[in-house]
């Protein structure tokens, strides 16, 4: 929770607006979201105002919680005689100089109370006013706390604000050194856990140490693990070392990824009258635009994200997930609880797991595996060049998507 205060002067009309504008940057500092900023600036500049024109002090407090904006002004002065007549639009009781400065319009507490999610106004005739209002930062009705997998960790937070300035959402606000997450606003994208250096927002369910698995368990993974051991090495060789860390067969996302890529094209061409298709194979994005760009949500294809597809597919059988991204596990975390015998690790753990062995490894290319595998899809179109000509545009990352949609 942040607090501020501010004096007002009576008639000071040079002044008006310092309270509003130091209220602007402290949140802005923290991330607040832009509609929200402009709705409590004109609000506390308007009751900024009223003190300035009539009364002979007053005094602004500001609280900023998590969730929403107080400020309460308190002012000694004349009072108000009639509220209900004070509260209509043009009615106004402003001084000649004030209105000979173009203060005075009547247009102050109905903008307030306007721009306020709660209004409330006291007032004793000869001895003055008393106006609360309060901006909601987050809907109270949409809020979904723990629906999410990027988590704050405590004790790390430097106040860098990196994390607020990656956030395509403005999901992360920073109060008191520590991280706050919007869960409404939130898209499971891990970009603030990317942006923070100190480890301050981190996925939950990220195991240090990859579980043993049990018997006859198979495991679907990226086939991009062959690319995390600083050497180069093929789809085989890592299949080779995770059967034989217990595995009994090892399932690549790529698989799921090709399927839906064909999928996603005859859709567009035969259902979608050939106009663009967003093709759903990452559930961030999905989120990104359900949250920032709903207008776009016709244009997405009807199908499974990939390791949505992996995980329903699969389902009944002994599984084990390993999850690239926050939003990766948060989808398994909603799929897997019914699908019957999986679970979900990070990408990390396998990684960790499998370092020793790929350090050591004497394993030929082209050896036999063993067991029984998928044949391999053919990889994404090997150019932007011929991705255009196969009729798909390539977006990668939080910040190409948001640039895009």
């Amino acid at each position: 929770m942040m607090r501020d205060s501010h004096e007002i002067v009576g008639g000071d009309y040079e002044r008006i607006g310092e309270a509003a504008a130091a209220l602007k940057e402290a949140m802005k500092r923290i991330g607040v979201e832009p509609a929200a900023i402009r709705r409590a600036v004109i609000a506390a500049y308007e009751a900024e105002a009223n003190v300035v024109i009539h009364a002979r002090r007053g005094r602004m407090e500001i609280e900023i919680r998590p969730d929403r904006l107080d400020v309460e002004v308190s002012d000694e002065g004349p009072g108000i005689e009639d509220i209900g007549l004070a509260m209509k639009e043009g009615y106004s009781t402003a001084p000649p100089e004030a209105r000979e400065m173009g203060f005075g319009a009547g247009m102050g507490l109905p903008n307030i109370k306007n721009n306020a999610d709660r209004f409330f106004l006291e007032s004793v005739p000869g001895q003055g006013t008393r106006l609360r209002f309060s901006v909601f930062l987050v809907s109270r009705e949409t809020g979904v706390p723990g629906r999410h997998s990027v988590q704050p960790q405590a004790g790390k937070c430097t106040g860098c604000l990196d994390c607020v300035r990656a956030c395509p959402t403005r999901a992360v606000r920073v109060y008191g050194g520590s991280p706050t997450i919007i869960g409404e606003l939130c898209v499971d994208c891990g970009a603030c856990a990317g942006a923070c250096a100190r480890g301050a927002l981190d996925v939950t369910g990220g195991e240090e140490e990859l579980p043993t698995p049990a018997h006859g368990e198979v495991l679907v993974a990226t086939a991009a693990l062959a690319a995390q051991f600083g050497r180069p090495a093929d789809a085989s060789e890592v299949v080779f070392h995770l059967k034989a860390c217990g595995f009994a067969d090892v399932y690549f996302l790529e698989e799921w990824e090709f399927a839906l890529r064909s999928a996603a094209k005859e859709y567009s061409k035969a259902e979608n009258r050939g106009a663009a298709a967003i093709s759903p194979v990452c559930p961030a994005v999905l989120n990104l635009i359900a949250c920032r760009f709903p207008s776009l949500l016709r244009r997405v294809a009807p199908f499974l994200s990939p390791i949505e597809a992996a995980a329903s597919e699969l389902a009944g059988r002994k599984a084990m997930f390993a999850f690239l991204c926050p939003c990766q596990r948060t989808a398994l975390a909603a799929m897997l609880p019914a699908a019957g015998l999986a679970e979900a690790v990070s990408i990390r753990s396998v990684i960790r797991r499998l370092m020793p062995r790929m350090a050591s490894s004497r394993f030929r290319r082209g050896a036999p595996v063993g067991g029984v595998r998928r044949k391999e899809p053919p990889g994404p179109a090997s150019s932007p060049e011929a991705a255009c000509a196969a009729g798909i545009l390539r977006v990668t990352g939080m910040r190409h998507a948001m640039a895009f949609l």
